[in-house]
């Protein structure tokens, strides 16, 4: 031996681990780029006033408002849409965009979307009342939308397209109340990432993918 010292390789996966894991904490340009395309994930959810989310919800249509995975295998999407709903096949990253990773923190109601929306202590109500949603005129109405038409016996009957009293007693009670317990205020609606309890962040986003690979 010639009493040199030797270095020793280390895969750049290794490298991206964080320091506690062993690895350097080098932040993965891989990950780094999935979690600003999941932040574009989110502003569908959350900007649905913006022009740029009209313009897609017009040209490709409005279910963009609530699950981007129905587009991961439309074709003729723009570059940046495209880019984005494409994280719908990774399964490790697509778990923390998933329909159920988002939810509303209800103030006015004007943003969120009543049945689509996931906002409510049930989960999302198009899927707990599904008897309902599809009887119901509008679904894509907002939670103050509905809550006046409901609030309003002149307005409430525009809600559905079939009389209600042709939808089981129960399902109905039990709706009546999930109404009459709601509480809303003039405040913001805001979405919440649900691994972060707040707004999702390059950070976070990038540091989950690379502890999931552990």
């Amino acid at each position: 031996m010639d009493g040199k010292r030797k270095l020793h390789s280390l895969s750049w996966e290794k490298l991206c681990l964080p320091k506690k894991a062993g690895g350097l904490g080098i932040v993965s340009l891989k990950h780094r780029n999935q979690a600003l395309l999941a932040k574009w994930w989110g502003r569908c959810y959350s900007e649905r006033g913006s022009f740029w989310n009209n313009f897609l919800a017009s040209r490709y249509g409005k279910k963009i408002l609530y699950d981007l995975k129905k587009f991961s295998y439309t074709k003729n999407r723009v570059p940046i849409f495209k880019a984005f709903t494409e994280l719908a096949r990774c399964s490790n990253v697509y778990q923390l965009i998933n329909r159920q990773s988002f939810s509303w923190r209800l103030d006015s109601g004007e943003t969120i979307l009543f049945w689509e929306g996931n906002w409510h202590p049930q989960g999302i109500l198009s899927i707990a009342y599904h008897v309902l949603y599809e009887t119901c005129s509008s679904k894509l109405i907002t939670v103050k939308s509905f809550c006046e038409a409901w609030q309003d016996p002149q307005l409430r009957h525009s809600l559905w397209m079939t009389d209600l009293n042709l939808i089981p007693v129960e399902i109905r009670e039990e709706f009546g109340r999930l109404m009459r317990s709601l509480s809303m205020t003039n405040g913001k609606d805001i979405l919440i990432w649900s691994p972060s309890k707040s707004k999702l962040t390059t950070k976070q986003f990038s540091s989950l993918l690379t502890s999931s690979r552990n």
